[in-house]
C-alpha cells in the first residue's frame, strides 16, 4: 500500500471516528463541555473529510505515470483534436 492511499484512509478513519464522537455529543445533556465537544468533533470531522476528498480528486487525475497531466495551450484550440503535446510521451492501453 502507497503512503498516499495509508494516508486516504487514515483520513477516512478520523472522520468516522470524529463523526462518531459529533454524534455522542450531539446527544449529551447540554453543557459546555458538551459545546467544546460538539465544536471540536465537527472541525476534526470536516477538516479531514476535506483532505481525504482532496487526496481523491488529485489521485484520480494522475496519469499512467504518476504525475499530473497538464494540457498544452495547442491542445487547447477549439477545433483540435485532443492529441498529447510533441514532449510528451504517447501512452497505450495497459
Amino acid at each position: 500500500m502507497t503512503r498516499v492511499r495509508l494516508i486516504f484512509w487514515a483520513l477516512v478513519t478520523v472522520t468516522i471516528i470524529a463523526v462518531g464522537v459529533l454524534n455522542s455529543a450531539w446527544e449529551a445533556p447540554s453543557s459546555a463541555a458538551t459545546g467544546l465537544r460538539v465544536a471540536a468533533s465537527g472541525v476534526v470531522a470536516a477538516l479531514a473529510a476535506g483532505v481525504a476528498i482532496r487526496i481523491a480528486i488529485v489521485t484520480e487525475r494522475r496519469g499512467q505515470y504518476g504525475r499530473l497531466e497538464r494540457a498544452s495551450v495547442e491542445d487547447m484550440t477549439p477545433g483540435r483534436q485532443h492529441a498529447p503535446a510533441a514532449d510528451q510521451p504517447r501512452r497505450t492501453a495497459p
